[in-house]
């Protein structure tokens, strides 16, 4: 109970605005942008000469956090099969996009940038709209990842509610509406 207990309240925690992974925090596009920046600025004169930037993007703190959830549930025995299926399925999809999507427009800003094609910049919203529009088009925007977290959450509420012994006793008492008279 108590391992369902803290994988749902990792799963919510990008959804409240007073944990640090609340969704709206992340930076990663600034923090990626700011080393790319740095690397190029302390390697300018080479990596305009070859033309590449084969410095590599920094994993980010989505990624690294995602990746912590991820591990652990894979072979957890006290995660039922239906739930830990879910939050797997769940989170390997959202590291593929995440991944994919960050490293394509981080790449083309560097590719950009070692092509002489372009400076750098400071103000990110343009590469981070692309990357999020991304995410969206690719079934992975934030209202959707929302509503796959409480779809699991709520998977975890009936796999608890079955082992409730009064369960029964309340379906019963439920009050149901009145047939109309026709």
């Amino acid at each position: 109970m108590d391992r369902l207990q803290k994988l749902s309240e990792d799963l919510y925690s990008e959804f409240d605005p007073s944990l640090p992974a609340y969704w709206a925090n992340g930076k990663f596009v600034d923090d990626a942008v700011k080393h790319i920046n740095d690397v190029f600025a302390a390697h300018k004169t080479m990596i305009l000469e070859c033309g590449d930037f084969p410095f590599g993007i920094p994993v980010s703190k989505d990624e690294q956090r995602l990746s912590r959830l991820l591990n652990p549930v894979r072979s957890d025995p006290f995660i039922p099969e239906p739930i830990r299926d879910a939050v797997i399925d769940l989170l390997n999809t959202r590291l593929e996009v995440l991944m994919d999507t960050r490293d394509t427009e981080l790449e083309k800003y560097a590719r950009g940038l070692a092509k002489g094609k372009r400076e750098p910049v400071s103000e990110t919203g343009g590469i981070h709209n692309k990357i999020i529009e991304q995410q969206r088009l690719r079934g992975c925007g934030i209202g959707a990842i929302e509503e796959e977290v409480h779809a699991i959450r709520a998977l975890m509420q009936d796999y608890f509610d079955r082992f409730n012994p009064h369960r029964r006793w309340f379906e019963g008492k439920r009050r149901r509406p009145k047939a109309k008279a026709g």
